[in-house]
């Protein structure tokens, strides 16, 4: 059970356009219900239901939430055709981004490698890659909404597989080479580079002799998908699956 029940502000609500009667008590008793998954005093929630004016779009009401999490600000978006809909979509990415906010506070530890290319170099873990299956676009919800510029998540489909925030959008990567489908109004390109199977040492060897920030491998051990990156202080931050 989460901290945040007893110190919880109550949803500032706003409705913008014609969407029924309720729609703004169906939107904060969502939104509270999704708020049991928050870790940690919750202090401000802002949600915002919009009808877009221009008939032609096809999905044309929008809901926005904006979470203060002990500090951690959570931005959550969602559209749909109808203003319950859009709620629904809205809550359901926002439960999932604060049990990745909650796996990201519980689940930082930190150990020493001993095998690694530079001994006793400290890799800092962060299990945040959450168990639960989602799209393409769900991931960029929870990458948007928690400022990463990487984020590995496993697909619906069962893959494995890796966000990377670029100038114009997100490249895709998936563990076996072949992206899973992405629907055009997303600004993601597909990689078809398929992620090496790697030790420990060995990943750390191979982002140390690149030039790049980040590697993303399946592990030799179980081959699922992990993040290596390098963290400002010269040490490793790795990223593994919240099982």
């Amino acid at each position: 059970m989460s901290h945040a029940t007893t110190d919880r502000t109550a949803p500032i609500v706003t409705v913008r356009g014609v969407l029924g009667l309720g729609i703004g008590e169906y939107a904060e008793a969502k939104v509270n219900a999704a708020l049991e998954h928050a870790h940690g005093p919750v202090h401000r929630v802002r949600i915002t239901i919009t009808r877009l004016p221009d008939p032609a779009v096809a999905e044309a009401v929008e809901a926005t939430s904006h979470v203060d999490v002990d500090g951690t600000v959570l931005h959550t978006h969602a559209r749909a055709d109808t203003a319950r809909t859009a709620v629904d979509r809205l809550t359901h990415r926002l439960a999932r981004q604060l049990r990745t906010h909650s796996r990201r506070r519980r689940g930082h530890r930190v150990t020493t490698v001993h095998d690694g290319p530079a001994p006793g170099r400290t890799v800092v873990s962060h299990p945040t890659y959450s168990a639960d299956r989602c799209s393409v676009e769900d991931a960029i919800a929870d990458m948007e909404a928690l400022d990463y510029a990487f984020h590995l998540f496993t697909h619906t489909s069962g893959e494995d597989c890796l966000l990377r925030r670029t100038t114009e959008g997100y490249l895709l990567s998936a563990a076996h080479g072949t992206p899973p489908w992405i629907g055009p109004d997303l600004p993601v390109w597909p990689s078809d580079q398929s992620a090496a199977r790697l030790t420990a040492r060995q990943a750390q060897a191979r982002l140390d002799l690149s030039a790049e920030p980040a590697l993303f491998y399946l592990d030799d051990t179980d081959g699922r998908g992990r993040l290596l990156y390098r963290r400002d202080d010269g040490g490793y931050g790795l990223v593994t699956a919240a099982d």
